[in-house]
């Protein structure tokens, strides 16, 4: 083999691993807030904190971080307005501690009545967007999809999702698509909303790209159900 082609495919070889080992070491992490109030929250000790996030907006989530900081972690929060952090405790007085391991996905998840969840979300290797579909609204979702129309052209969708629940990422292939849910209700007449152009009746369509992380929401507010899609890729 000439000397030179050896070299540069040892090169390859040397960075590809780096690579794929460096991102082994990292795990990803956000946070979703479904609570009416915003929200601050601090994952790990003040002086070396996993993660900080100050007045989160209701229904809304903050981008994915990267962190190497592995191991197991207290989770404080507190409303924006208060001034003293809780840690997450079941009982008041034990604290829960979040484990984080290289390589994996997780979601602080605050509820719409302010309780507190850690979820671990599967989320594979492979090529493609990626979103995970989350049920904020008063009632079980017969189906949340992202697709071309309703009944056809379907890149990702889940079904019978309860309220305060999250999905495990789905990867999909990059297009150009609509964001659709149902209830239960409107299966039995085949009917269903989609997301719309800002306030008007316009159907929103979003060019989805390759190995982005999205959020699908649905939630309601004061009786009235909304959805959003939320781009949480890494910055």
């Amino acid at each position: 083999m000439n000397k030179k082609l050896f070299i540069l495919i040892l090169i390859f070889l040397t960075l590809t691993t780096a690579l794929f080992f460096s991102q082994e070491r990292v795990a990803k992490i956000f946070f979703v807030n479904l609570f009416n109030e915003k929200v601050d929250i601090r994952l790990g000790e003040s002086d070396y904190p996993v993660f900080t996030m100050n007045g989160l907006d209701p229904f809304s989530s903050t981008y994915i971080l990267n962190t190497d900081k592995i191991g197991k972690h207290k989770l404080y929060f507190k409303k924006s307005v208060e001034n003293d952090y809780y840690y997450w405790s079941d009982d008041g007085e034990t604290p829960n501690y979040c484990n984080i391991e290289s390589g994996r996905s997780y979601c602080i998840f605050i509820t719409t009545n302010g309780q507190i969840n850690y979820f671990f979300l599967k989320d594979d290797l492979k090529s493609g967007a990626k979103v995970c579909f989350i049920n904020g609204a008063d009632s079980q979702l017969s189906k949340m999809q992202i697709s071309k129309d309703w009944e056809k052209n379907i890149a990702a969708y889940t079904e019978n999702i309860n309220t305060n629940a999250i999905t495990n990422f789905v990867t999909f292939l990059p297009g150009i698509y609509s964001l659709y849910w149902q209830f239960p209700n409107q299966k039995e007449i085949n009917k269903y909303f989609y997301l719309t152009k800002d306030s008007g009746n316009s159907k929103l369509v979003y060019a989805f790209r390759d190995n982005n992380y999205y959020i699908f929401l649905a939630y309601s507010k004061a009786r009235t159900d909304y959805a959003k899609l939320l781009i949480i890729t890494p910055k």
